[in-house]
């Protein structure tokens, strides 16, 4: 598979959706400005499928605001 991803800028939400297919939801990984946040600590996946994609909800706290950028992608270890 390649590398698919999907951008939004922060707005508040606490929930942005991604339809791109993974192997796994480990494979899911989110950057806010560049930096990587961490499953279960900063955002949890909700309604996930390996064919349909999910929802990354971020946890009270670390609800990007305007302008953060975003990123929400798959990264397939190919070993």
């Amino acid at each position: 598979m390649a590398t698919t991803f999907v951008e939004y800028t922060g707005d508040g939400n606490a929930t942005k959706a991604f339809s791109f297919p993974s192997y796994q939801q480990a494979d899911i990984k989110v950057t806010v400005d560049g930096t990587a946040k961490t499953a279960g600590n900063h955002f949890n996946i909700t309604s996930y499928t390996t064919t349909g994609g999910g929802n990354v909800v971020f946890t009270s706290g670390n609800i990007p605001s305007s302008p953060a950028l975003i990123r929400i992608f798959r990264d397939t270890d190919v070993d």
